[in-house]
């Protein structure tokens, strides 16, 4: 069988590999499907990949919607190619009418995609400083994670793209323009410690409230930092780590290697740092303009003109992480970072501004709107959710328990053709839940939302129930057939 020219074939096993890497990261995915009649018919569709799982006979890609789902069956597959970059993978399944081919390639969303991430999260979101403080958190975490650490932390990174700068300025431009606003979720903007003005604004303080679920917080200082607090991302790294070269003899620098009034490096001859000065933080990390210049030459304007830059860029040096170029990189101290944000969710959690527990997983939250949301959380058999999240097609029939004072959800699934019960959802019948329900039934805005995850919390579902106009007064219905009986 023929392959694609821009591909090479590979091994199916690895190409699952390949696949569990992308989660966490925008795919976009084109589906071609070759008949025996030689015509074609193609789709498209693009989601932020949640879950890759692999079971007996299928594959099942998740997002964060219910609608956002991929199934594919493992059997079909003749052949698995990818790209050099193994950020596009491609299966071929055989179909009785021919070949179905299924692109499945790495994607980055357009800017006003993401930033309606940032503004309308599905999960608590972490800010960070510059264009690559995301990357060595999300690879820190994921080891860490390995390790059996941190695997409860329900978070995501905000990711933006290489053109849109966010220095400490613009990030706390941005926090303090969120903090006006409503948030569900907890929004936590990271600073580093290497600007004056942003070590001032906290003070003694580590962690600052902004109000509005909006949370802000310098790095903690590690403890093989503890003589120069002032640090950045990087500095989480040990030295052996920070200074390690690439293939191409590469590596970052920092100021304190170097002379600042001549440039000279104190131990490499012919080694210059052109952008340091007086001023220049004594643990600055140097990524550019470290030039190796031959001649033994004091004029620095030759140097810049005729030297070479041997500086790795940081950018290159978090992907030489991340693609373990620079194999056992540790880790460790970044702990200090997740057990910071793990007090902030706790914290968040405590204080999430109008909601209460009307009854065992029900959460009922009044917006400044006058609306309310009555959210509902259950466990159900990982089976049974995978395949719930697999249809549209879900009712939703309230029955009352008078001698319990309970009205009941029984939620059933149509699946594979047939009626199944998901789950029997009881809430307690309290002045809270009434005076919810007759809101509903004047505006059905004021919605329900059903969250169902599996016990090892690896499959999740969300959706709304109860959405129609007539929901309410079917839900009244209920409760007043209980008083008059």
């Amino acid at each position: 069988m023929e392959h694609d020219i821009r591909l090479k074939i590979i091994d199916l096993n690895l190409g699952f590999k390949i696949l569990k890497k992308f989660e966490d990261n925008w795919i976009y995915i084109k589906m071609v499907s070759h008949t025996s009649k030689n015509s074609s018919n193609c789709a498209y569709f693009k989601f932020k990949l949640k879950d890759f799982m692999l079971l007996d006979d299928d594959i099942f890609f998740y997002g964060n919607e219910d609608e956002d789902r991929l199934y594919l069956n493992k059997s079909g597959i003749v052949q698995t190619e990818c790209s050099p970059e193994e950020d596009e993978i491609l299966f071929k399944i055989a179909s009785s009418d021919g070949v179905i081919e299924v692109f499945i390639k790495k994607y980055l969303p357009i800017l006003n995609v993401r930033l309606d991430e940032l503004t309308n999260p599905n999960k608590n979101i972490i800010i960070t400083e510059g264009q690559t403080d995301w990357k060595h958190l999300k690879y820190a975490l994921k080891k860490l994670n390995e390790n059996g650490m941190f695997e409860s932390l329900d978070i995501e990174f905000f990711e933006p793209d290489k053109k849109t700068q966010m220095g400490n300025d613009k990030l706390k431009k941005i926090r303090d323009y969120h903090a006006l606003l409503e948030n569900e979720y907890c929004k936590i903007f990271i600073f580093d410690r290497d600007a004056d003005d942003i070590n001032s604004e906290f003070g003694d303080a580590e962690v600052l409230y902004h109000g509005n679920n909006v949370y802000s917080m310098l790095l903690p200082v590690p403890e093989h930092r503890k003589d120069t607090p002032n640090i950045s991302i990087e500095h989480y790294y040990f030295d052996k780590d920070l200074f390690r070269e690439d293939s191409n003899g590469r590596r970052l620098y920092m100021v304190k290697e170097f002379d600042k009034i001549t440039k000279k490096h104190l131990l490499i001859p012919n080694l210059y740092a052109l952008k340091i000065n007086k001023e220049s933080s004594y643990i600055g990390i140097l990524d550019y303009k470290i030039m190796k210049y031959e001649e033994q030459e004091v004029d620095l304007s030759k140097v810049a003109k005729d030297g070479q830059n041997i500086a790795l860029s940081k950018s290159n040096f978090i992907k030489h992480i991340e693609n373990e170029e620079f194999k056992g990189v540790n880790v460790a101290a970044f702990s200090s970072v997740f057990t910071m944000i793990e007090d902030i969710l706790q914290d968040y959690l405590q204080n999430k501004a109008g909601e209460i527990e009307i009854s065992k997983g029900a959460y009922l939250k009044k917006y400044p709107t006058g609306l309310s949301t009555l959210s509902l959380f259950a466990e159900a058999p990982k089976e049974l959710l995978t395949l719930y999240k697999g249809t549209n097609l879900v009712t939703v029939g309230p029955v009352v328990l008078e001698n319990h004072n309970k009205l009941i959800l029984e939620i059933e699934a149509l699946i594979n053709e047939e009626w199944h019960q998901i789950i029997q959802f009881p809430l307690d019948i309290t002045p809270y839940l009434v005076d919810f329900i007759m809101k509903k039934n004047k505006n059905r805005f004021n919605r329900i939302e059903f969250h169902l995850f599996s016990p090892d919390r690896e499959i999740s579902s969300s959706r709304e129930i109860l959405k129609d106009d007539i929901s309410g007064t079917i839900l009244l219905r209920a409760l007043n057939q209980t008083s008059s009986g």
